[in-house]
């Protein structure tokens, strides 16, 4: 017997349901790198790139839900 021979398959809802999980998790993580990175941006007098930024991350809570 070999180790690491078996391979898992998981059904087809299984794999749908983990992306409709993890999709939105993805986005919820790059509006709140944005919200960070413009924080930053602001204390550094980058005005601009962090308007930017705010706009990004709004755009990234729009597509989260």
């Amino acid at each position: 017997m070999q180790l690491g021979s078996h391979r898992i398959e998981f059904p087809p809802e299984f794999r749908d349901r983990c992306k409709r999980v993890v999709l939105p998790s993805i986005f919820t993580l790059l509006n709140a790198t944005c919200g960070f990175l413009s924080l930053i941006a602001v204390l550094r007098g980058n005005l601009r790139i962090a308007a930017e930024l705010i706009l990004v991350a709004a755009v990234m809570d729009f597509f989260d839900g």
